[in-house]
């Protein structure tokens, strides 16, 4: 049986309208530039992602669209089988990001919520930093809280989260809510 009618064609293209507008803020470094994060929580959310051809280029080179796999681990993925993409694990974290930028409405942007996503290579950088903080702290303390200046290189290989995170300071959670409060901008 299918779905027939204006109203309901109404409704479902209005849904699409609706998601199409919604954008994953994920966080990334410039080459050969840096920035603050701070760490919202200590554990990552772990995922299946495909890198599927988009169609368009950048300077003759393919652009890919990062899709989190519909599949949870361990079970048959339809864009697996098919052949089209093969999956990467990625981790994510939520931080707050430093890096100043301004829109396209003239607004300046800064510590924002983003999702950090990062595999195999940088997730080790990562997983090491945090146990560099468990062992200087006791114990009491992890990656919530926690303060990096982040450096990527000019490198075409250099991963876009930044290959280069030292760590600054625990920062309380008093702090980043002003930080982000600060700039906020409402919309």
């Amino acid at each position: 049986k299918f779905n027939t009618g204006y109203e309901f064609a109404d409704k479902k293209f209005a849904e699409q309208k609706s998601l199409a507008r919604k954008y994953v803020n994920k966080f990334f470094v410039e080459r050969g530039k840096s920035t603050t994060v701070i760490f919202l929580s200590d554990k990552p959310v772990m995922v299946e992602e495909h890198n599927i051809p988009d169609g368009k280029t950048n300077g003759g080179k393919p652009k890919y669209r990062q899709i989190t796999s519909p599949a949870t681990f361990g079970e048959r993925d339809p864009l697996k089988d098919s052949g089209v993409s093969r999956t990467s694990i990625v981790a994510y974290y939520t931080v707050i990001d430093g890096s100043t930028y301004v829109d396209k409405n003239g607004k300046t942007h800064k510590w924002e919520k983003k999702l950090l996503a990062v595999k195999s290579q940088m997730f080790d950088v990562i997983k090491r930093r945090r146990a560099d903080i468990m062992e200087s702290t006791g114990r009491e303390k992890n990656l919530a809280g926690a303060m990096f200046k982040v450096f990527r290189g000019t490198g075409d290989k250099t991963p876009s989260s930044g290959d280069d995170w030292q760590f600054q300071k625990h920062v309380k959670k008093a702090t980043m809510l002003s930080l982000m409060a600060e700039h906020f901008h409402g919309d």
